[in-house]
């Protein structure tokens, strides 16, 4: 009895606390909507304060500081919306114009139409959603693999045993899916430029030669640290070191 008092006051709290995120969120909404850009964003941060996180929710913040001219923090937030949600929509589309607002104009690699494809399969959903499909399909072929040894008719047996085999190969599909992404996630970290200007040298000391400049609101990709000094790469493979600069680092 008292096991049971104890689950039902602790969903009570914790669907209270729901609650009370989602009313946080409205609240920010609302104000967003009235064209109060900084206090939605003080209600959005409640929320990320309270351990939550949503693409919606980051969604929004990077629309709150796109209003509000602040790239860095707007690219910064589209980006992390992105990677919870990669084949939305309004948040590529709104990324996009954010992207538009920073001085660096970089220009990606090509890429062979094998790696384009190869790309666009991976994004095709998040880390999260390709690991649950793994976990649903394997389910499925459980069952599909008792049910096989259950029944005694030929004909089901040979349909059960084809269902089996295209389970299997779902299921490999999206595990391996799931394997490559999150390799590429532990391997590979990416950060948002918020120093209004730094200057990329071509070793890790000041008495090298200045490459180029970066701006705020750009996006590197993090290769090595060394003390104070990171070397970073850009998406048109353009690499260099920069020394102190205020990075955010996408996760």
């Amino acid at each position: 009895m008292s096991c049971s008092l104890l689950l039902l006051s602790l969903s009570s709290v914790l669907l209270w606390s729901q609650s009370a995120l989602d009313e946080i969120f409205d609240q920010g909404n609302e104000a967003y909507n009235n064209g109060e850009f900084q206090q939605a964003l003080l209600f959005y941060n409640q929320i990320i304060e309270q351990g939550k996180h949503s693409p919606e929710l980051f969604f929004n913040m990077a629309n709150s500081y796109y209003r509000l001219n602040m790239v860095a923090e707007a690219n910064f937030y589209y980006e992390k919306a992105k990677l919870l949600d990669p084949v939305n929509e309004d948040i590529l589309t709104n990324s996009e114009f954010a992207q538009n607002m920073t001085l660096d104009t970089i220009v990606p690699l090509r890429v062979s139409p094998v790696q384009q494809l190869l790309s666009n399969y991976f994004r095709l959903f998040s880390i999260d959603m390709w690991a649950y499909m793994a976990v649903i399909i394997g389910w499925g072929m459980l069952i599909v693999f008792v049910w096989f040894l259950w029944t005694k008719r030929p004909a089901q047996k040979k349909l059960l045993f084809g269902g089996f085999c295209f389970f299997l190969l779902l299921w490999s599909l999206s595990s391996v899916t799931t394997y490559h992404l999150n390799n590429y996630k532990k391997n590979r970290a990416f950060a948002i430029i918020f120093s209004e200007q730094i200057e990329i040298y071509s070793e890790p000391n000041q008495r090298s030669e200045i490459q180029f400049y970066l701006h705020e609101g750009t996006k590197v990709e993090l290769i090595e640290s060394l003390q104070q000094w990171q070397n970073i790469r850009l998406a048109n493979g353009a690499s260099g070191w920069v020394n102190n600069a205020e990075l955010k680092m996408i996760e």
